[in-house]
């Protein structure tokens, strides 16, 4: 199984079109993630327009720049069986989906670093979302997960950028989260799920930090993409070659 992995789009639906029909010239694909941060905002979303379609089902989370009460909505609506027709499908946390013999989980949302935090039903995964997550992931053992920010202090490496230290400060801290040590950022909720996994996966995709890092920890590659650019070729993850 062959899995484009797609880093954080913010609405720029043209450019992923045209990197995911790229991506397919170069080699058969079956399926593509997308780590969040999307671009799920009623006025942006393109998923309606007749000319809008995906080459290969393509799966997204939510990350903390989307419109989560929009989401919900969405949900309500039906407007997520109309995004399918596109072959867009969005994600819902703690939720699972088989391509071909590959089970892949999936758990969206992070922290705000520029903005005050929205609990329920907005940014911040929650602790039962993220106790969902491990009792799902535990029945259905998912061979990759797919997350917007990774869990924080396990050794990933991930740094929050100066520039952010202030939002850091006051919304993160400041409002009694923790998202770990600077020089290993991620989130609590994601590393309490790293620890109640009773099987690890063989792949962990994330973004949010706009930068690339591979590292791997207990047998599981952490994978974090950067956000999409048309000079760039969407990596790809094949089941066999691993």
């Amino acid at each position: 199984m062959r899995l484009a992995i797609i880093g954080d789009v913010h609405g720029r639906f043209d450019q992923l079109e045209e990197l995911l029909r790229a991506a397919c010239a170069r080699q058969p694909l079956d399926a593509a993630v997308q780590v969040g941060d999307f671009g799920f905002f009623e006025e942006k979303l393109p998923a309606a327009r007749p000319s809008f379609h995906l080459p290969v089902p393509l799966y997204a989370v939510c990350g903390n720049h989307d419109d989560h009460a929009y989401l919900a909505r969405a949900r309500r609506s039906g407007a997520l069986e109309r995004w399918a027709e596109a072959n867009l499908f969005y994600q819902a946390r703690a939720s699972v989906v088989t391509v071909g013999e590959v089970c892949l989980g999936f758990l969206g949302g992070a922290l705000h670093a520029d903005r005050p935090q929205r609990r329920h039903g907005g940014n911040v995964i929650t602790t039962d979302e993220a106790r969902r997550a491990a009792d799902l992931f535990n029945s259905a053992k998912p061979e990759v997960i797919v997350s917007h920010s990774c869990p924080a202090g396990i050794g990933i490496g991930m740094q929050s950028t100066p520039e952010l230290a202030w939002g850091v400060a006051e919304h993160v801290l400041m409002a009694g989260y923790d998202p770990g040590p600077h020089h290993d950022c991620g989130e609590a909720q994601l590393t309490w799920l790293w620890r109640a996994l009773q099987a690890r996966p063989r792949l962990w995709c994330f973004g949010h930090f706009h930068a690339a890092r591979d590292i791997t920890l207990a047998g599981t590659r952490f994978l974090c993409v950067p956000r999409i650019d048309p000079a760039q070729p969407l990596p790809v993850w094949d089941s066999a070659a691993q």
